[in-house]
């Protein structure tokens, strides 16, 4: 969690190093410090090594310290969005920001913690869209 509390601060250089340093088992939260601090590479193969059903199945035991499967498949698809947006796949990641939408749509009552990752990729899209040079001139 603290990985995720200094991303969510903007403090990526610092997550990045702690992810590095540590043996936490928040591979979304190292996924994202690596793709913030340009080793989206690095960070989209461990997203890519990490199981995240997009259900919760049916022997799934839903605890207070841990989200619903549906909520961690949203933010693996937002953070997912964050390293294809890192790594120049703009296409990739305004489709993995719908899907990432949708996700969280399933699920309304989802604590906005949550969706902040998803914020930062919309966040990125708008940012990167506003900087772009426009086709006529």
């Amino acid at each position: 969690m603290r990985l995720r509390a200094l991303l969510d601060r903007g403090e990526s250089q610092r997550a990045s190093e702690l992810a590095q340093h540590s043996a936490a088992a928040e591979a979304e939260p190292m996924a994202e410090a690596l793709c913030a601090t340009g080793q989206a590479d690095a960070g989209i193969a461990l997203l890519d090594r990490i199981n995240v059903p997009s259900t919760p199945g049916p022997d799934s035991a839903e605890t207070a310290t841990s989200a619903p499967p549906s909520l961690q498949r949203a933010q693996w698809l937002a953070v997912r969005g964050l390293c294809a947006l890192a790594a120049g796949d703009r296409p990739q990641a305004r489709a993995l920001a719908a899907q990432a939408r949708d996700a969280f749509d399933a699920q309304p009552a989802a604590h906005a913690a949550y969706r902040r990752v998803l914020q930062r990729l919309i966040q990125g899209l708008d940012h990167r869209a506003a900087n772009r040079p426009s086709a006529t001139g």
